[in-house]
């Protein structure tokens, strides 16, 4: 599967999964809670198990579009990389060059802005 592809089937994915956890949380099947500092997701029914089950495949899906694919014809591949480990509210952010550094801090912000207007 070419980039291009996996990136929309990841995007779809992402989008039905979203979709699927706000009617999930309208029927009373999904809740975010806040334990300590780490957020957690209950989930009753089938609407809220697909949601995650979206999730997980959206996510699975990301990490093997993601793995190198071997050595080009002219020597290794140039790419960048970069990446945000949550542990609670605090992002540890991680990349290899100024571009994917900052677009991993967006993606953080965003995710922290998402959980806190959840969330309150």
């Amino acid at each position: 599967m070419d980039w291009g592809r996996a990136r929309l089937a990841f995007a779809l994915m992402a989008l039905g999964s979203v979709v699927l956890a706000w009617v999930a949380a309208a029927r009373g099947e999904l809740e975010l809670y806040l334990f300590l500092i780490f957020p957690v997701i209950k989930v009753e029914g089938v609407w809220g198990a697909a949601s995650l089950l979206l999730a997980l495949g959206a996510f699975i899906l990301l990490v093997f579009s993601l793995l190198p694919r071997g050595l080009a014809v002219n020597g290794p591949l140039d790419r960048s990389a970069g990446g945000v480990v949550l542990i609670g509210p605090f992002p540890i952010i991680l990349g290899t060059d100024r571009r994917a550094t900052i677009i991993a801090l967006a993606v953080a912000v965003t995710v922290l802005a998402s959980l806190l207007f959840l969330l309150l």
